[in-house]
């Protein structure tokens, strides 16, 4: 873990993204049971996200990411490791097919939490007229197809779609949470013997 939390650090030093740009409001989510978990000399957080009344129970993608203390870099915990972001759309962590308050463990890279960054979970959830919105396209690409064989008309990746509106819910709503960890400014909290808080 350790040697990729260093691979990362030297990725993201090649990238600035500001996905900050991107997050139109506020965050609207307070994280809850947060704890730090030493295995060895990694930090884990343990977090629970919780989720809105209104989004239980519908299709959603979790987030969980870092930026550094400037904002102008980020990761993104996808597939079990961290990766640097580019831009785009966010990396997401997993697929739900119904959301509930969920508990998340997230390995922290001390190399980049103990220098500053901050981690942040959240969520987008597909609600019922997003639904629409992607059937309402496809039934209109479809329509234009019908009318012409011949033209060129432009295809619709429905997951896509969905993807970006549930990307959306998660900015314009706010549906994400700052962790506070206390590691973004002690890297050694596994690690008393260098001056660690130990957990």
């Amino acid at each position: 873990m350790r040697r990729l939390a260093v691979v990362v650090a030297l990725a993201l030093s090649c990238v600035v993204a500001d996905v900050n740009a991107q997050l139109s409001t506020h965050s609207n989510i307070a994280v809850q049971n947060v704890q730090v978990i030493c295995q060895g000399t990694q930090p884990i957080a343990s977090v629970t996200l919780p989720i809105m009344s209104g989004d239980v129970g519908r299709p959603g993608l979790l987030y969980i990411g870092m930026h550094d203390p400037s904002m102008s870099s980020a990761a993104f915990f996808v597939n079990g490791a961290w990766m640097a972001y580019q831009g785009g759309l966010f990396p997401v962590n997993s697929l739900v097919s119904g959301l509930s308050n969920t508990q998340l463990f997230v390995p922290l890279p001390p190399q980049l939490a103990g220098g500053g960054w901050k981690l942040y979970v959240g969520y987008g959830a597909l609600s019922a007229a997003a639904e629409n919105q992607v059937q309402a396209a496809i039934n209109a690409i479809n329509a234009a197809k019908a009318l012409n064989v011949n033209a060129a008309v432009g295809a619709v990746d429905p997951n896509h779609y969905r993807r970006t509106l549930m990307q959306s819910d998660m900015t314009q709503a706010g549906k994400y949470g700052y962790v506070n960890t206390g590691v973004e400014d002690n890297p050694y909290v596994c690690q008393p013997e260098l001056g660690g808080g130990g957990h």
